[in-house]
């Protein structure tokens, strides 16, 4: 085949779309937020804080004042380790709002016990149980596919009933024909990302955009658990927010408050 004609085929030009929009979730992020130290190394100064340390206190976490626990560093903001709790902190308004609406329910795919503003800051703390991160490929896999899927179908929730879920699950493989012909091995991970999405959907009004595999966990019951809650662009939070609460309306679920 010429090099001219193999450019133009389906073969070539379905690869390229996979690849931009891979790319596009890569790079698609806010410099000044990955670059800012509010949620970062500033949150240090925290652990001295009469305010910071009575919020962690109600919640059942008492720690030295002073004493800067062990921490990972993530993209947008630090997660530090305080026995069986995780204290994540973030810039995103979006992250921290979703996250206060899943507050304490149990069975929603987060584990988030509360959330606290940081007074004068736009930073935010999030109370998480702390789980192993440890994720299946197979299902990783798919949730690499789904969020791939959504980005090129510019989809922002999925159906209601399981007949359109088993339908999307075949158009998501559909979309990628260089995936490995034993397709139905990744059906029953596919399903089980969409419920997930499906779920966050019906509690928050939100359509959660990355979650990808490094921001999910796993519970002791082997349950997904999502660590991260932020959307993937990481702009326009305002317009977001204000696009949740009318979804929330819509969805018939109670008024809330931005945090």
């Amino acid at each position: 085949m010429k090099f001219k004609n193999w450019m133009e085929s389906n073969e070539m030009r379905e690869r390229t779309r996979e690849i931009v929009s891979i790319l596009t979730r890569i790079f698609d992020q806010s410099p000044a937020l990955l670059e800012g130290k509010g949620a970062q190394e500033d949150t240090e100064r925290l652990w001295t804080d009469n305010g910071f340390l009575n919020w962690l206190s109600t919640n059942g976490i008492d720690v030295e004042n002073g004493k800067v626990p062990p921490y990972a560093q993530g993209g947008v903001g630090r997660a530090y380790f305080v026995g069986d709790m995780v204290v994540k902190f973030t810039d995103n308004k979006v992250e921290a709002n979703v996250a206060n609406m899943l507050a304490g329910i149990r069975d929603s795919h987060t584990r988030v016990h509360s959330v606290y503003k940081i007074p004068g800051t736009q930073v935010y703390a999030i109370l998480n149980d702390k789980v192993n991160m440890k994720f299946p490929k197979t299902l990783g896999h798919a949730a690499d596919l789904f969020m791939t899927y959504c980005d090129i179908k510019n989809l922002r929730r999925v159906p209601d009933s399981d007949i359109d879920k088993d339908k999307l699950v075949d158009d998501v493989l559909a979309e990628f024909p260089n995936e490995p012909t034993a397709k139905q091995y990744l059906k029953p991970y596919l399903k089980s990302i969409i419920d997930m999405h499906d779920k966050f959907y019906r509690r928050t009004g939100y359509f959660h955009t990355d979650a990808m595999p490094q921001n999910m966990g796993m519970d002791d019951k082997g349950e997904i658990v999502v660590t991260d809650l932020g959307p993937h662009v990481h702009t326009g939070q305002k317009s977001l927010l204000s696009k949740i609460h009318k979804t929330r309306k819509q969805l018939g679920l109670p008024k809330v408050r931005n945090i």
